[in-house]
C-alpha cells in the first residue's frame, strides 16, 4: 500500500520529513502547504523535488487533493487543530512533538482520532538515535542489574516564556520511554532564564532528575543500574557517545556513537506511522504514549507553579 501525504510546513524539520518519506515507495507526497504558495515553490527548488501542488490554505488542499495521511510540522499553537481537520476529513496523521499546547486540548485529539478509528503518531526526534536505543535496549534487557536511577541533562534555548510545557515537551517526550512509564510524581521543580529543573518519582521510590539547561551545550543522558552506570554523553542531541562505568572504575567509551548511527531513518517512526495505518493497532509514539509522557510535563509544571509536588495523571 502506498500512502498518499499531504505535508504541512516544508522547512525545517518539514523539509528533512518530506526528503525521507520521498524516498521510501511505500509514500507519496501529493500535496505541500506552508504559510505561502512561494515558500513551498522555493523548497521544491531547494530540494529538487517534483513538481507538486502548493497551498497556502490547508482546509482548501484537504478538499483538493485526494490523499491517505498528513504530515503535520505547523507552529505548535496549530497542530491540534490542524490534527483535528484532517481526521475530520477522514485522513491518518503524523504530527509534531507537541501534539498540542496542553495535556486537555492533546487528549481531545487522541480521542477523536480514536473515535474516527484513524492513526494518530507523534514525531520523536530525539527517540531514535543509536545512544538512546542503546540506553532503552539496555534498560530493558537489565544487563547490569535494574535500573536504580537517571539523570537527564539536556541543552535547551534561551526563552524569554520559560514555561515548561514549551522548552521541555519535546525533550521529555523522546527521554522517558528510555526508563519506562512508570514516573508517579514530580518533587522539587524549579523553571527559570537559565532553564528548568525537577525531580521526576517513580512509584517504588527510584528517582530520575531532569535538568535542561539555555547557558551550557552539553547533553548527558545517564542511567544507573544496579552494577554499573552508563551514560551518553556530547555537545548536542545528534552527537553522543556512550560510556560504561563499572565500579570502581570511571567511564570509558563502549565504542557506539550517534555519528556512526548507520540507519539516520531511525531519528523518526516513520515505520511506526506505516505499520499503525495499515495494520492498525498500538504502535510505538502513537498518541496514547504521547499523552503519559505529556502528563509528565503538566505535573512538572504544577509543580513550578506551586512550589510543591504534583501527581502524574495515569492515562
Amino acid at each position: 500500500m502506498i500512502l498518499r501525504c499531504i505535508f504541512l510546513g516544508v522547512r525545517h524539520r518539514g523539509e528533512l520529513l518530506i526528503n525521507t518519506f520521498t524516498t521510501d515507495r511505500r509514500f507519496d507526497a501529493v500535496a505541500l502547504v506552508d504559510e505561502s504558495v512561494s515558500v513551498c515553490r522555493q523548497a521544491i527548488v531547494d530540494n529538487d523535488w517534483m513538481d507538486l501542488p502548493c497551498y497556502d490554505d490547508f482546509s482548501q488542499a484537504l478538499c483538493d487533493i485526494p490523499a491517505d495521511a498528513v504530515v503535520i510540522m505547523e507552529g505548535a499553537a496549530n497542530r491540534a487543530e490542524a490534527a483535528r481537520e484532517a481526521l475530520k476529513m477522514g485522513l491518518h496523521v503524523y504530527v509534531a512533538n507537541p501534539l498540542a499546547p496542553s495535556l486537555v486540548e492533546a487528549i481531545r485529539v487522541v480521542q477523536y482520532a480514536a473515535a474516527c478509528e484513524l492513526s494518530l503518531v507523534v514525531d520523536a526526534p530525539h527517540r531514535y538515535g543509536v545512544t538512546e536505543r542503546t540506553l532503552a535496549g539496555w534498560t530493558r534487557e537489565a544487563r547490569h542489574g535494574a535500573l536504580t536511577g537517571a539523570i537527564f541533562t539536556v541543552a535547551i534555548p534561551a526563552s524569554e516564556t520559560p514555561t515548561v510545557w514549551d522548552r521541555c515537551a519535546p525533550d521529555l517526550c523522546a527521554l522517558l520511554p528510555i526508563i519506562g512509564w512508570g514516573i508517579d510524581r514530580v518533587g522539587e521543580a524549579h523553571s527559570n532564564d537559565a532553564g528548568v529543573h525537577a525531580t521526576l518519582m517513580f512509584r517504588d521510590g527510584r528517582c530520575c532528575r531532569y535538568e535542561a539547561r539555555s547557558d551550557r551545550n552539553l547533553v548527558e543522558l545517564r542511567l544507573d543500574f544496579e552494577r554499573a552506570s552508563l551514560r551518553a554523553v556530547g555537545s548536542d542531541t545528534r552527537n553522543k557517545c556512550l560510556e560504561l562505568a563499572l565500579p570502581p572504575a570511571g567511564f570509558h567509551s563502549v565504542g557506539i556513537c550517534d555519528a556512526d548511527d548507520p540507519d539516520p531513518r531511525e531519528r523518526f517512526p516513520k515505520e511506526s506511522f506505516y505499520r499503525a495505518v495499515t495494520q492498525g493497532g498500538r504502535v510505538a509514539d502513537d498518541g496514547h504514549e504521547h499523552l503519559q509522557a505529556l502528563a509528565v510535563v503538566e505535573a512538572m509544571q504544577q509543580a513550578v507553579d506551586t512550589g510543591g509536588t504534583a501527581r502524574v495523571l495515569r492515562l
